[in-house]
């Protein structure tokens, strides 16, 4: 079931309380174009390392897997990506999707990465 997070309105936990079957974390949290400027970043991470943190604190017995975060973002400031990709990979490990494993439209040359991070 996918539930909406406004990272920069809603607390983590109000939205955990809505998931259903009485989840108390997330699977994967999956973030589309969110940076754009550097005033974003910081509480962006923040949430993000929140979202992820539930399942290592309230460790599920039936699903002891990491949140996985995946990030889609189109390439606007060399500048600001760089500061995400800085910021980012300080609070979790971080790989970007190849090539190979994108559709054309998505691959490097089309202004557009995807990065998917698991929680330190």
């Amino acid at each position: 079931m996918a539930q909406a997070l406004d990272w920069e309105t809603d607390e983590v936990s109000s939205v955990v309380a809505g998931l259903e079957d009485g989840k108390r974390s997330f699977d994967a949290i999956m973030l589309c174009d969110c940076i754009y400027n550097e005033t974003l970043i910081p509480p962006l991470v923040q949430t993000c390392a929140d979202a992820c943190q539930l399942r290592r604190t309230q460790i599920e017995d039936t699903d002891p897997e990491p949140t996985v975060c995946i990030i889609a973002q189109q390439l606007r400031s060399p500048e600001v990506f760089e500061s995400w990709l800085k910021a980012f990979h300080k609070v979790f490990r971080v790989w970007r999707f190849l090539d190979e494993q994108l559709t054309k439209e998505l691959a490097s040359d089309s202004g557009f990465v995807i990065h998917v991070g698991i929680l330190r």
